[in-house]
């Protein structure tokens, strides 16, 4: 994970195929992104997704989006707290209340968007941070 030695900052680095992104905050965050148009493979969301998520998935009407959104979801929260991916997340469950991710019992706050065909989550202890900027370069 990097970081900024002796320093108040704190960053988390994503990327794909077409583009890379970084989250510099001065709270500890994740940062996770994926291709809209990234393919899923069969077989992976039954690996990666608890049980609610799994329901959540087989409900949607778009279910490679559905996936593609818990995924960087969880890519975000595994970089904030250092835990990396060790095997398949399905012991973090997520769901939407009024259409904002939420980990029950976590502490951490989210916020999902699109940008440029890409999913980016962001993971952060409260509070999130209320700006985010996006910066091409």
């Amino acid at each position: 994970k990097p970081y900024f030695s002796g320093g108040s900052l704190h960053c988390s680095i994503s990327h794909t195929r077409s583009m890379a992104f970084c989250a510099l905050a001065t709270v500890p965050v994740g940062l996770d992104a994926e291709e809209q148009n990234r393919r899923v493979r069969p077989g992976i969301p039954e690996k990666a997704l608890s049980a609610q998520e799994l329901a959540q998935w087989r409900a949607s009407a778009d279910p490679a989006q559905t996936f593609l959104q818990l995924w960087t979801l969880k890519e975000a929260t595994v970089k904030l707290t250092g835990d990396g991916l060790r095997g398949y997340p399905r012991h973090l469950s997520f769901q939407f209340l009024d259409g904002q991710p939420v980990l029950l019992g976590s502490g951490f706050t989210y916020r999902l968007w699109q940008y440029a065909g890409h999913w980016v989550a962001l993971c952060a202890k409260p509070p999130l941070p209320e700006r985010c900027r996006i910066v091409s370069i």
